[in-house]
This record gives structure tokens, sequence and C-alpha cells, in this order.
């Protein structure tokens, strides 16, 4: 794709808004993660896990024993986003700063995803200003901005998603054609099955949205030929299609194999329906901002929270989409609006119902398996309890597919084509009133400004992660023995042990390079969390709450466990970040297990066990 001196201007104009929404992070850029302290840390520590495995280890980043010490265990089901951790090499590499790699990348995400939902849309609507709209409300709605606060790395790369629909519906496009069109035709379906690649080697969540995607645009068309009863073109969109598919599967048949082989062993990530109801839209959260925006009030946050409960479209985008429907359905307004088709292409229009038929369906798939509305999914009737079913009952029964845990982070998928027919709702209002062209831009900057009012949540928050000296002097330590950073605290979820920022303090093993006693992973089995709960001291550093039964007491037996069973030769006790009481700990420290206290600056106490 030749990128023009225009497409460029409109990818520093997306950066630059990368900067306002995320302000002040750039301030802090060298220092502090973006996103509040639990998972942005835990993500961040990816970036480096990815850097350190493959090119210091020489090892798989999927299996390791550097957190959840001493186990050995499985991240295929992490929040792994390779393309993301990918991306930061270079300035890894240059800098030695995994946290300046990791907000630049995070930055310049928002810009991609605007620059490519601007491609999309300036391909569909032949317009470059409404465009510009499309991909501002694509890389910066509610949605996107609440998991960048929680630092999800994985959720925030949004990018490959316009980037993909771009190209299969180019493929499907150029499929129907003849002749000189066939090599187009070929060069789509390759960057199409590339696109698709690096969604699943980034995130399988939207791996599997994408997949639903793939399957609407092909009955899209597929229904639009067959009304045409032209079945040349049917044929040429399975072979592309099964192109598309084919290749996609060969370029990522690593992390593939890595998926395969995991179920095989018994470790499936799949949902039970009624979580899947848990983690679906309710209604209101459409039309209600949540309580990260800056300017609006009144904000409503579901039961799930904020994070995961954010659907907010803003009223700008609701207002333009109700007059969408007037425009379409009332009949005067549909006589302008019909007139108005005369600048619009026939194909333009044909995208139009595209979008329409892509919003719709995963507008539906969003609510889950059943109707929520105020955290209601049980309703009542005359005194009788109960629910609206939706298709998604359905497709829980596909495998892979329907085992996505949370329907709600659909919303990409539904913002990309409502930002497309909004942008077309504009271009009709323009035509059907003739409004000059100088007008045109006045309004089209007086709406983007009321979204920018919608949504921006500041002051964006940042977590502080530079390093201690203490790091640097266990990294220079010669033996690879685990080091032990309390609070402590293991996660996953569905399982959680500990009352601590548990993903924060996981990323501190960027500085000191050893192996870690605790850890956060997305899925994982319980029995990885069996491992410690058997043993007595390692309940009472999870909890000092918990009581200290004879065997902790026992001085002999918990310092062999901990320096030969656990491997640990260093303890970190950073107390800001304690929620709850430390009681014993550091006379259980220095007293049961005999740690030698070799740091202290009042608020981090660095020990080491003799």
């Amino acid at each position: 794709m030749k990128i023009s001196k225009l497409q460029t201007a409109v990818f520093i104009l997306y950066f630059l808004l990368s900067l306002l929404f995320t302000w002040p992070l750039v301030t802090r850029i060298t220092t502090d993660g973006f996103g509040h302290d639990e998972d942005s840390p835990y993500h961040i520590w990816h970036n480096w896990w990815f850097k350190y495995s493959v090119f210091d280890l020489h090892q798989n980043p999927l299996h390791t024993d550097y957190i959840f010490h001493p186990q050995n265990i499985n991240l295929i089901y992490d929040a792994n986003a390779f393309v993301f951790s990918a991306m930061t090499l270079p300035i890894q590499f240059l800098t030695g700063n995994v946290v300046l790699a990791s907000n630049v990348i995070f930055l310049v995400s928002f810009a991609l995803s605007g620059l490519f939902a601007f491609f999309l849309a300036e391909y569909i609507l032949k317009n470059r200003a409404l465009a510009f709209l499309c991909g501002f409300i694509f890389a910066f709605n509610p949605y996107v901005l609440a998991q960048a606060i929680d630092g999800h790395t994985n959720l925030t790369t949004t990018w490959i998603i316009p980037l993909y629909t771009m190209f299969l519906i180019k493929s499907l496009k150029t499929a129907a054609s003849i002749g000189k069109f066939q090599i187009s035709n070929f060069k789509f379906q390759i960057l199409a099955a590339v696109a698709a690649s690096l969604q699943l080697y980034n995130d399988f969540t939207y791996t599997t949205f994408l997949l639903i995607e793939t399957a609407l645009i092909f009955i899209f068309f597929l229904i639009r030929e067959i009304r045409q009863k032209n079945f040349v073109s049917m044929y040429r969109y399975v072979n592309t299609i099964f192109v598309v598919g084919i290749t996609a599967t060969v370029l990522s048949s690593p992390i593939i194999y890595e998926v395969v082989k995991a179920t095989r062993e018994g470790f499936k990530a799949g949902s039970p329906l009624w979580v899947q109801n848990v983690w679906a839209a309710d209604l209101l959260t459409f039309v209600r901002p949540n309580d990260q925006t800056t300017f609006l009030t009144n904000p409503w946050t579901p039961k799930i929270g904020t994070v995961e409960g954010t659907a907010f479209l803003g009223y700008s985008v609701i207002g333009l989409l109700i007059i969408y429907l007037l425009l379409k359905f009332v009949p005067k307004l549909r006589w302008e609006r019909n007139n108005s088709y005369e600048n619009l292409s026939r194909e333009t229009a044909s995208m139009e119902r595209l979008m329409i038929f892509l919003a719709v369906s995963f507008f539906v798939l969003m609510l889950g398996p059943s109707l929520h509305y105020k955290n209601v999914f049980q309703f009542n009737f005359l005194g009788i309890p109960f629910i609206f079913p939706l298709p998604y009952l359905l497709l829980h029964k596909i495998p892979f597919v329907g085992e996505t845990q949370e329907p709600g982070r659909m919303f990409p998928f539904l913002i990309l084509p409502l930002s497309i027919l909004i942008s077309i709702t504009l271009k009709q209002l323009f035509d059907i009133f003739t409004i000059k062209q100088y007008i045109r831009y006045l309004l089209l900057a007086s709406c983007f400004l009321l979204i920018i009012f919608e949504y921006l949540p500041l002051p964006f928050p940042t977590t502080d992660l530079s390093s201690k000296p203490i790091f640097d002097t266990i990294r220079k330590d010669p033996e690879n023995k685990a080091v032990l950073v309390l609070p402590l605290g293991f996660n996953s979820g569905n399982y959680a042990l500990g009352h601590s920022p548990i993903g924060s303090l996981q990323f501190y093993q960027a500085y000191f390079q050893k192996p870690g006693f605790r850890g956060t992973v997305a899925r994982l089995p319980y029995s990885a969390f069996e491992y410690y709960q058997k043993i007595p001291l390692v309940s009472y550093l999870l909890d000092p709450r918990n009581d200290l039964n004879t065997e902790s007491l026992n001085k002999e037996n918990q310092r062999k466990i901990f320096r030969e069973q656990l491997d640990i030769k260093y303890v970190v006790v950073m107390e800001s970040k304690y929620k709850g009481p430390m009681g014993k700990t550091y006379e259980i420290l220095e007293n049961i297990l005999g740690a030698r206290k070799i740091y202290d600056n009042g608020d981090i106490r660095g020990y080491r066990l003799e």
C-alpha cells in the first residue's frame, strides 16, 4: 500500500490526538506506564518477557518458570499481544527501556487505528474529511479508552480490524470481476490473510470476532449474488474465503500448534454460558457515559465494572444515528435521501447496506445470551419471571468462536460500521440542504469537537514503574535464584490468591531479571494455585490476616522449603503496595526464614536468604 503525503499527515494528526487523549502520559513517557496500577504493568511485562525469552533465554515465550515459580506454566491463553510486543523491540534494543518502548507503541497504536479506519472509510465514502471523522471515532471511542486505561494492549490494538476488513472486502469485490483484476484479487487475498494472522498472534478474543465478521461479510456478498443469479461470482467468493483461510492458517501455524497441543493436554479457555451472560453488554451502557469521561455527568457503570462495561457511543453519534434512521424510514425525508443518492455511487450504496448488516449483527451479539437492562436480565411479567433469549445462544454452540468470555468486547466491530454510517448521514444532510463547502467543514469540525468533548478522559492515569536500586543488586547476582516480592499474589481470569496489585509487582521482574515467585496469567488451571496453598507460610504471606500454625513456625522446615523447594534467594517488601495489614511479615522474614536485610529506603526493604 503506497502511503501518500496526505496519509502521512493524517497519521500525524491521529498521533497528536493520541497525545491529547492520554495526557499527561507523554510528559512521563520514560518512567510511567499507561493506565492503572494492575493490568497495565502486567501487559508491559509481556513486552519485556517477549524480548527476554526469545533473545536472551532463547526459548519459546509461551512456556515459562519465571512466574509462578518453580512451576513451568503454559502462557498460551495469557494476554499475549505478540504484534504489539514485536513493535516495541526496536526501541527496547536501542534504549533498554521497556516502559518507553511500550508507551511509544501504545500511542502509535491509536494513530494506526485511526489511519486504517480512515483508509477503509475513504475507500467506501470517497470523501477524506468524512473518512477522517470515521477514523477518529473508531480509534478514540470510550470502549477503547476504557481498555487503554486498564492497560490492555491486546484490546487497544484495534488497527488490525479495519485493515483486515478493507482487504477482505476488496478481495471479494475483485473476485466478482474478470480478466485483469484476478492478480489484484490474489494480492488482496494474501493481504487479508496476513492481517488475520496478525490478529491471531495479537489477541484470541478479537480473532474469534474477526471470524464472525468474515462469515457476515461473506454471507452478505453471497446473498447479493444469489439475488442476481450470478453463480460465477458465488464460486469466486467461496474460493476467495478458502484462500484467505488456508493462507492465514499456514501463517499462524506456530500458535495454532500451541493451542492444539494445550487442548490435547486438557487445557481449555472456553467459558460457560452463564459467564458470557455476565460479561455481555447492558442496553444502558450504549446511551450512558462511563465514569471515566471528563466532562459528561450522570455516568452509569454496570456490575462488571467500567473497563468491560463500557459501550457508550457518544451523544453526537447517537443523534446522527437517529437522523440516519429518520432519513431512511420517514417518507418525505426518505424521498429527499434517495435524491441525494445521485451523489453516491452504486457501490457505495451497496457498502452502506453491508455496514448496516454488520452494525445490526454485532449490536445484537454484543448483548450476549439474553437481554440486559440496568443490570437485570430476568424480568417479571404478571409475576412470572422470564428472560429475552438472543442469537448468542446459538453462537455459543460453535467451537472456539462461541467460547469467548466477553461478548461486550465486540464493540470495535460495532463502532467501525456505525462510524461509516454516520458519515454517510452527514454527507446526505449536506447534499439535501445544499450546504456550501466551507460551511460543511465548519459543521464537520463542530461535530468533531463535540465528540472530543464527549469522549475525553482527562487526566489519563499513569503508574510509576521506575526501577529501584535493590533490583540492580539482584540483577547483578550471577546466581539465577528466584525473587519473592511482597505483598504476594497469584491471579488469573478465574482465580486469585492474595490481595495485592499482582500485575504491577510482576512487572519489576523486567529490572531484576530473575525467576519470580508470583504471577498473573489470563487463563490458568486451578492446579497451579493449589501448589502454593499447600505451603503453610505461603498462605500467611498471601494474607497476613490468616493464623500462623505450628508448622509455619518451624524454622528448619520453612527455611528448607523456601531455599530448596521454592528456590528463593531474595525477598523484596514494598510497603506502599499493601492494601491490608502486613501483620508479622518482617518478623517472619528475619526470625523464621533467617533473611538478612540488605536494603531499606523506608518504603522498600530488600532481604537475602543466607
